[in-house]
């Protein structure tokens, strides 16, 4: 085999590197783990809906349902399931992946919208958490802002 430059995409990013250290520690880990990641990326197309919609009519309505519908829907459910583990994580006892994709995702939302966390005391303890770990403090506070 000759050495060349390979590139990643997820699904086989989380199976040869995330196992080492974020994939929790069972198959039952990885499994919840990719749950949460793909209760993001729902949230995701949800919120990448109703920013970039172009017609301001439009938008605006987006922007409401948004707001009053999918915000409270998707926090509400990651409040829950930190409920349910009891740890202060996601999955586990420990940091994993899930919990640095909704710390990525929750801190552009506080950024944006910062009431939409009033309700969620454990999201809001979460945040504040995994931006608390001297790696990731170190990491935002030295990237430059983004717009979105």
């Amino acid at each position: 085999m000759h050495s060349s430059t390979r590139g990643l995409n997820g699904k086989v990013a989380n199976k040869l590197i995330f196992p080492i250290c974020l994939y929790g520690k069972t198959n039952l880990d990885a499994f919840e783990i990719d749950q949460v990641v793909c209760l993001i990326a729902d949230f995701m197309s949800a919120t990448v809906k109703a920013f970039m919609e172009k017609d301001e009519a439009k938008k605006e309505e987006l922007m409401k349902k948004y707001t009053e519908e999918d915000v409270p829907k998707y926090v509400g459910f990651l409040e829950g399931l930190l409920k349910n583990n009891g740890s202060g994580f996601f999955v586990g006892a420990a940091v994993s992946l899930a919990d640095l994709v909704v710390y990525d995702f929750i801190w552009g939302l506080n950024q944006r919208m910062a009431a939409a966390l009033e309700n969620y005391p454990l999201v809001k303890g979460h945040l504040e958490r995994i931006g608390a770990v001297p790696q990731i403090k170190t990491y935002v506070d030295a990237r430059k802002p983004t717009t979105f």
